[in-house]
């Protein structure tokens, strides 16, 4: 049992497990406050770089009348733009094709609700299709794998250092 933390030979007769692991637990806040600062430092400076961006653009825009060169870089500018904003759209999901064929083609119909997940599969008169109905063989299922136990993550590279086997507290 014990901490499991891997510590010098020399140093075992010492070793206060609670201190050694209060250290480390400090020793990592303090890394996650430094990661934290620097992610807020890295964020104003991207909101920075970003109001830079639209003073630029917006001068550019006041000067597209002036040459043709100022109108092309506007004009790609905003294409640019377009583009930007329409793939942070999400894509669309059509649920039930039936209101969307306006010729109502029975064979169109089946082929469009054969593409729709099996919970949507569903006539024009809201009627569940027969292949529906119909029992489906049921596949053999293999059993999920199971992951290899974790055991203690003693690792000993050195003969002069050996892994915390105190006693655990109560």
């Amino acid at each position: 049992q014990g901490c499991g933390m891997v510590i010098p030979m020399d140093e075992l007769q010492g070793h206060n497990c609670v201190r050694e692991l209060r250290a480390l637990i400090d020793s990592q806040q303090q890394k996650i406050q430094d990661f934290q600062q620097e992610i807020g430092d890295q964020r104003s400076q991207i909101n920075e770089l970003k109001r830079e961006l639209y003073m630029m653009q917006n001068i550019m825009r006041a000067m597209r009348g002036s040459s043709p060169t100022m109108r092309a870089m506007a004009d790609e500018m905003e294409r640019n733009e377009v583009i930007r904003w329409s793939n942070s759209l999400v894509r669309a999901r059509v649920t039930r094709w039936g209101s969307m064929i306006s010729t109502p083609d029975a064979l169109l119909q089946i082929s469009r609700r054969l593409r729709l997940p099996p919970a949507h599969r569903r006539g024009p008169d809201g009627e569940v299709s027969r292949e529906e109905l119909a029992p489906r063989p049921q596949l053999p299922r293999d059993p999920p794998e199971q992951p290899p136990p974790v055991r203690g993550l003693r690792l000993q590279t050195d003969s002069r250092q050996a892994s915390c086997s105190c006693a655990p507290m109560r």
